[in-house]
């Protein structure tokens, strides 16, 4: 199943919270209705649904792990093509901040 990423502002910007080795990248404030596992064991990339197969949010759990690059080949697949670009812009915005 492919999943988009939708803000809900014009201006808005993914926001990103760090605890320890664990990071979560936040799209929108939507309810989550279920979490997909993108990659399995530890480290591990989650993503959070909301009820209409949006994206809300992105945990890195193992972050040191993960360089922007492997976080982007690991949810590409499960993203529609023209989503691609929008997930890398806002991963990038939020690590130059």
């Amino acid at each position: 199943m492919k999943y988009k990423i939708q803000f809900k502002a014009k201006n808005s910007r993914a926001k990103i919270t760090s605890e320890e080795d664990c990071s979560y990248v936040q799209f929108s404030e939507d309810p989550i209705e279920r979490t997909v596992e993108v990659t399995k064991g530890y480290p591990a990339l989650n993503l959070d649904i909301d009820k209409d197969g949006l994206i809300v949010g992105l945990e890195l759990l193992g972050q040191k792990e993960f360089t922007l690059k492997k976080i982007i080949a690991a949810v590409t697949p499960v993203l529609p093509e023209n989503e691609r670009g929008s997930l890398q812009a806002s991963l990038e915005t939020v690590i130059t901040a």
